[in-house]
């Protein structure tokens, strides 16, 4: 009787042991999958929605700042950052001849990685600032994008 128990203790051992061993396997096989980095790609359009025609705006201006941030569990590490200089608000073209910029980011894991647009309209009249904050997420899987600014 105690030979029968022995033995299936051993298989019962045996089994859990195999089965524990095919877990871990399988487990293994998926950390060690890699996962290739994808490229995304935007188009940073800035133009004005107004004429800005009348005279309360002739002296006013506006500079725009855009950064994007790559942003992963355990960081937050700004990747590119431009500034258009201070215009005045007339000087910004119209959306058919928007200032354009492309902008192309490589090596995003985007199963561990995200990435942040994150946008300030600095408006300037008469002594006054004004800030205008906007962001954008840039979502999984997505690899050309276009953010548009209107002042």
């Amino acid at each position: 009787m105690n030979l029968k128990r022995y033995k299936y203790k051993k298989a019962t051992i045996l089994i859990a042991i195999a089965g524990l061993i095919s877990v871990l396997c399988i487990q293994a096989k998926s950390w060690s999958v890699t996962e290739k980095p994808v490229v995304k790609k935007f188009n940073l359009e800035v133009y004005k929605s107004n004429d800005y025609l009348s005279a309360i705006y002739n002296d006013a201006t506006a500079k725009v700042s855009i950064s994007i941030t790559k942003v992963s569990r355990h960081s937050r590490t700004t990747i590119w950052n431009k500034t258009f200089d201070a215009l005045q608000l007339k000087q910004y073209p119209l959306s058919e001849d928007a200032l354009f910029q492309r902008v192309v980011i490589n090596n995003v894991f985007d199963s561990k990685e995200h990435l942040e647009i994150h946008s300030t309209v600095s408006y300037y009249a008469n002594g006054g600032i004004l800030e205008i904050e906007d962001g954008v997420l840039v979502s999984k899987g997505a690899t050309d994008s276009t953010l548009i600014i209107p002042l």
